[in-house]
């Protein structure tokens, strides 16, 4: 069995995660020090547990499906698939850090600060919109399904 490594201040894996794909360059103490400036800011402003407010973000974004390209008779066909429980909370990790790099804001923690909030409290997100495309997508190539299998039999 994997052991994971968790946050030592927050005691949370998933944290830990985020804070590994928010580094850079293999700086991950000044990443640690971002994300707590993030949720002491959290903390004073909203009165809200940041750790509370993290989790409500990553089960509001976790994806249900996922399109896998799969060749199909000389065309590669966009397959929908469920995703299960690590791959969901990396999905929104990896769409969560995206956003966050997109904003204006000159500091960080004050973009990270802006996303979380925004994303729990208002439900204003461009990540709403990319999963909205993926369940179109899915509805699209309904007729796909069947082939699923094939990316199960891989594993």
């Amino acid at each position: 069995m994997l052991k994971w490594r968790q946050d030592f201040l927050y005691n949370s894996h998933w944290l830990s995660k985020f804070n590994n794909k928010l580094m850079k360059n293999g700086k991950k103490a000044f990443a640690q020090k971002k994300i707590r400036d993030c949720f002491q800011e959290l903390k004073l402003i909203k009165s809200i547990y940041p750790k509370v407010l993290f989790f409500e973000m990553l089960e509001l974004l976790k994806p249900t499906i996922e399109m896998i390209p799969r060749k199909i008779s000389k065309n590669y066909r966009y397959i929908p698939t469920p995703v299960v429980y690590p791959r969901n909370y990396k999905l929104v990790l990896l769409s969560v850090k995206k956003e966050v790099k997109k904003q204006p804001d000159s500091k960080f923690e004050n973009r990270l600060f802006n996303q979380l909030v925004n994303l729990v409290e208002n439900k204003k997100s461009s990540i709403f919109n990319d999963i909205e495309m993926v369940y179109q997508l899915a509805v699209k190539n309904k007729a796909f399904t069947s082939f699923a299998w094939t990316f199960y039999n891989k594993f």
